[in-house]
């Protein structure tokens, strides 16, 4: 078929009526988290205002997932326990991945959610494991970096039902797209950043999140989501053909940031992570 032209996709991302914006108070939140004037019952009292997302942040800051031994039962307390940047990012991920609930078909959608919130978990318990501490962009970018394919099904319906015919399309590859309609998700995930104005560090996971990990020396968040999801997909023994073939999971060069972990320590961290995921699907969707 003829290959979809990138500046049409990137005019009906824009279309509101196609992929909301942003939310304003994500955006609202995040300028008064970056404002240092802010006072923490000042930023709790703006996201109460939206009672259905501070309820969600307060039912995943006391899922297992967390495992905190006292209740969070207000925004504050979870400003406080979670950190304010965590918390905004929990706004954040939660805000974005709701936009497609009730836009795209919900058995997808809950498949795409379900495998991106294990990146997610995968992306924190790894740099946990390192010492590293990215204050939830990780979680936030683990959620998002597979939502190009949302968004795909919202902007390209016909071409999205091609790519259905020839493979899963949470497992086909970024060059099988290509071939098939001329564009893939990882670009229309690039697109959508800049529509919802992400930190550049998620728009390139979002971007190159099936690129090859071997050449990771730096611990970042593109590089971490794209060992996060070898881990992951390693784990549940997904069909690896949507990688490079010389880039099995977990296979790292002596200098790959991850190379100073073990194996079977990063596989049994991140599973006892997921395992603790029970119902958070539900809750990004409701």
């Amino acid at each position: 078929m003829e290959p979809v032209a990138s500046n049409i996709i990137f005019k009906k991302i824009k279309e509101e009526s196609l992929i909301p914006p942003i939310p304003e108070g994500v955006l609202k939140a995040r300028e008064l988290i970056n404002d240092e004037n802010s006072s923490l019952k000042e930023i709790a009292s703006f996201i109460e205002r939206d009672p259905s997302i501070a309820a969600k942040i307060l039912r995943l800051a006391n899922s297992a997932y967390y495992g905190f031994a006292r209740k969070i039962d207000t925004i504050e307390t979870a400003l406080i326990v979670l950190g304010v940047k965590t918390t905004y990012h929990l706004l954040e991920g939660i805000s974005l991945v709701s936009s497609f609930s009730g836009v795209i078909d919900k058995k997808f959608l809950n498949r795409l959610a379900r495998h991106s919130i294990f990146v997610a978990i995968a992306s924190t318990v790894i740099s946990r494991m390192l010492d590293v501490n990215f204050h939830g962009v990780e979680y936030t970018a683990g959620l998002v970096h597979n939502l190009g394919l949302a968004a795909m099904r919202v902007v390209l319906p016909r071409e999205s039902i091609i790519i259905e015919q020839h493979g899963d399309p949470i497992l086909i590859s970024c060059h099988r797209e290509m071939e098939l309609i001329g564009i893939s998700h990882c670009e229309i995930g690039n697109m959508l950043a800049d529509h919802w104005q992400l930190p550049e560090h998620i728009g390139e996971a979002m971007r190159t999140h099936h690129g090859a990990i071997n050449d990771d020396k730096d611990l970042v968040i593109p590089s971490l989501i794209r060992y996060a999801i070898r881990v992951v997909d390693l784990i549940f023994d997904l069909d690896n053909a949507h990688r490079n073939e010389d880039d099995k999971p977990l296979v790292l060069s002596k200098d790959h940031f991850a190379s100073c972990l073990q194996d079977g320590d990063v596989i049994s961290e991140v599973k006892k992570g997921i395992g603790k995921a029970d119902g958070i699907v539900d809750l990004l969707l409701s």
